[in-house]
């Protein structure tokens, strides 16, 4: 999708004067071909029908990021590591690892947008090492 000024329209008393705006020739373009998944919310699927898996979605959404490890999470789904790390992969779609840093981006996501905390905040609250991680998009996710 793309956002450009037609100034067809600038007479138009329905549609905002954007002369304003334009002054400086600033145009909003959203080039055609660029992926929207960096910009969707993560939901995760949660009606899979594996009930050791959703217990331990459930508590990955109330567990402080900083204590969540693979060992936890098959200690919560009272499986074994291996057996866990299938089924939940078998429920999800993704690895444990994989949905863990979704998570994290999601909530990194929603701070950014409802907060006045820093980046290095953010990064802290959420367990992201790094704040470079905030300058480009993660490779390793994909929707």
């Amino acid at each position: 999708m793309a956002w450009f000024y037609d100034k067809r329209h600038a007479s138009n008393p329905l549609i905002p004067n954007y002369d304003s705006i334009l002054a400086n020739d600033n145009y909003l373009a959203d080039p055609a071909g660029r992926q929207q998944r960096f910009y969707a919310n993560f939901l995760p699927p949660l009606h899979h029908g594996d009930a050791p898996v959703l217990r331990v979605q459930l508590w990955l959404q109330t567990c402080p990021p900083g204590l969540i490890t693979i060992d936890r999470m098959a200690v919560e789904a009272k499986l074994g590591q291996r057996t866990f790390m299938r089924r939940f992969q078998k429920a999800t779609g993704l690895t444990p690892t994989e949905y863990v840093q979704h998570l994290k981006v999601q909530k990194a996501r929603e701070l950014l947008e409802f907060t006045t905390l820093s980046i290095k905040e953010i990064s802290w609250k959420v367990d992201i090492k790094t704040s470079d991680f905030f300058e480009k998009p993660s490779k390793g996710l994909s929707a």
